[in-house]
């Protein structure tokens, strides 16, 4: 009977000793640095992707050094900082190749794993995160272009900052260029930060010029609400065409509300953040990660906008 006992309290002793175990498991990031470097806060977007990343790479044990270099050009310096802190990780989201590629081979170098969020592939990253943009503009051009019946003119608008963007103006550029009918009479070329008003004066100068222009093929939201806001000023809203992506509330409403915009697309931010710091656990513990991660993305119309305006609204970062 003693011995019954006895087994009975060890049994209990143990099953009370699992919490305080599980809490005291090891997690990946452990006496682990992550830096995460980004080009700019203008979007909600930017914003999601920003600060979902910090907090799930907290949530596996990372210590986090994060930095709004506010423009492509000082991500460098902040991945040179990242290796001057032993980062273990650096994160780069939306990064110019051209301006931090030096940076990223030397980071490399000294063994720091360097993961690529919408900032293209280059020597030392271990993992490219992002969205197939070729295809996102070629369908952002065809939802423009079949709104107008494929005739008329049409404007551009995008920037070299980074693959993304690039990726977007390229494809409608080739797309155009299929269609006799469709007449390109200008490209607003925009940059970060500032990308709204840059958009708003380009397109306010093109309407003044062209006040029979049919669309614009905006790149990103962001430029979109620049179109938004030169079009209503000008008195031709929203007779102006215009698509965009990120999902911004601005043009979420827009497309609810009969606007001039007729979609845009959102990338799921949460399932990225994810990614980036699934990925840094796997790298920093041995595993192996796939070298392109393809992030979801959906297409919003009128059709299922509510759905996005709700999600949205629940999710605002205003910091």
């Amino acid at each position: 009977m003693k011995k019954i006992l006895v087994n009975v309290m060890v049994v209990v002793l143990l099953l009370l000793c699992v919490p305080a175990l599980a809490e005291n498991a090891a997690l990946p990031g452990d006496g682990k640095r992550l830096g995460i470097t980004i080009n700019g806060l203008d979007s909600q977007a930017s914003r999601r992707l920003f600060e979902g990343t910090q907090e799930k790479a907290k949530a596996l044990g990372f210590e986090v050094m994060a930095s709004n270099a506010g423009g492509t050009l000082g991500m460098a310096d902040d991945v040179d900082n990242f290796v001057m802190a032993d980062c273990d990780v650096i994160v780069l989201i939306n990064a110019d190749q051209s301006v931090v590629s030096n940076a990223v081979r030397e980071a490399a170098a000294q063994g720091i794993y360097v993961i690529s969020d919408e900032s293209g592939y280059m020597e030392g990253v271990s993992t490219v995160i992002g969205m197939n943009n070729y295809a996102i503009g070629a369908e952002m051009a065809m939802d423009v272009l079949s709104a107008i019946n494929y005739d008329g003119k049409v404007v551009t608008t995008g920037h070299n900052d980074h693959p993304t963007i690039r990726g977007h103006y390229k494809v409608f550029d080739l797309l155009i260029e299929e269609y006799p009918m469709v007449e390109k009479v200008g490209t607003v070329y925009t940059s970060y930060p500032g990308t709204t008003e840059i958009t708003y004066n380009g397109i306010s100068a093109l309407l003044a010029e062209h006040p029979d222009l049919k669309a614009v093929i905006a790149s990103q939201d962001i430029e979109a609400m620049g179109v938004i806001q030169a079009t209503k000023e000008m008195g031709l809203y929203p007779n102006v065409i215009c698509t965009g992506i990120d999902g911004e509330l601005e043009v979420l409403y827009d497309i609810k509300n009969d606007g001039c915009v007729v979609s845009t697309y959102v990338f799921d931010t949460d399932a990225i953040t994810e990614l980036i710091a699934s990925s840094a656990a796997k790298l920093v513990t041995g595993q192996e990660v796939a070298p392109f991660q393809e992030a979801p993305v959906t297409k919003v119309t009128k059709e299922n906008v509510d759905e996005f305006i709700a999600l949205q609204e629940s999710t605002v970062i205003t910091k």
